[in-house]
């Protein structure tokens, strides 16, 4: 193998191992249909591949795809969820694989358990196809959803993901408090 190709794998390894050591990565998937073991935290980041998942307990991305600053991204979550009491789980994947955007959302809605506050969104940036899924009792019409994600697509097709999920959990907590919603 050519030296550069080497130095990439390589560099690319201890990228990984960095981020495993620090908790931003898991590279096994929950078994399907498992149930999570304790309640969701305050909200998730994964980047797994297509079949619909439990998102589990813990921040995932298992290749740094969503942006560089996964710290920015939690943070916004854990605001989100102070402020609103609103989880927002966000899952980006390679494809939906056929499945209806809607279908996979609330799959790995139901298999992971969320709440009536807690809001599941899926993004394919390869397909430029996106889906949620919110239990009847979430505080915001399905128009204030599409309204506080729209601008965080944007952010997100230009590549920052990071940056999408911040903007995302800022534009749900204006929507919230625009509807005057109870936290």
């Amino acid at each position: 193998m050519p030296v550069l190709p080497r130095l990439a794998a390589a560099a690319a390894t201890l990228f990984l191992a960095a981020l495993m050591a620090v908790g931003l990565v898991a590279l096994t998937a929950p078994a399907a249909g498992a149930v999570p073991a304790t309640a969701p935290g305050p909200g998730h980041v994964i980047d797994i591949a297509a079949p619909p998942v439990d998102v589990g307990t813990s921040q995932i991305d298992d290749l740094g795809g969503f942006g560089a600053d996964t710290s920015a991204a939690a943070d916004a979550l854990d605001d989100l969820r102070a402020e609103t009491r609103i989880g927002l789980f966000v899952v980006l994947i390679d494809s939906f694989d056929g499945m209806a955007t809607d279908q996979w959302a609330r799959t790995s809605y139901e298999a992971s358990n969320l709440g009536g506050r807690d809001l599941l969104w899926v993004v394919s940036p390869d397909e430029r196809r996106y889906g949620y899924w919110a239990s009847d009792t979430f505080p915001l019409t399905a128009d204030g959803v599409e309204d506080a994600l729209a601008p965080a697509l944007r952010t997100g097709r230009d590549g920052d993901w990071s940056a999408a999920i911040e903007l995302a959990a800022a534009d749900l907590t204006a929507a919230v408090a625009d509807a005057a919603v109870p936290t």
